[in-house]
């Protein structure tokens, strides 16, 4: 995968939604219910787009096709285009 940090331009944008749908998709998550806690803070990569970027990070929590509760550390972005199904800028 390659590295894919600020977006630029639409294919950047393209990318993101190709790896938020990709997050979605695979792994059979099957999303029944997605809650998202108070941000912290991370330098860790976002659990969805994998973008190298530090930033605030939610601790999500959904159930998979069987019921089995998940967790991920998600981006804004990530939470935005998945809660929304689009990212805006300004």
């Amino acid at each position: 995968m390659r590295t894919l940090k600020n977006i630029e331009n639409q294919k950047g944008y393209d990318e993101l939604l190709k790896r938020v749908d990709s997050f979605l998709n695979d792994c059979e998550k099957g999303l029944v219910n997605l809650k998202a806690t108070d941000p912290v803070f991370s330098s860790s990569d976002c659990q969805c787009c994998h973008r190298p970027l530090g930033g605030d990070r939610y601790a999500c929590e959904y159930y998979d096709k069987q019921e089995n509760l998940e967790h991920c550390d998600i981006c804004i972005d990530c939470l935005t285009i998945i809660d929304t199904g689009q990212f805006w800028t300004i």
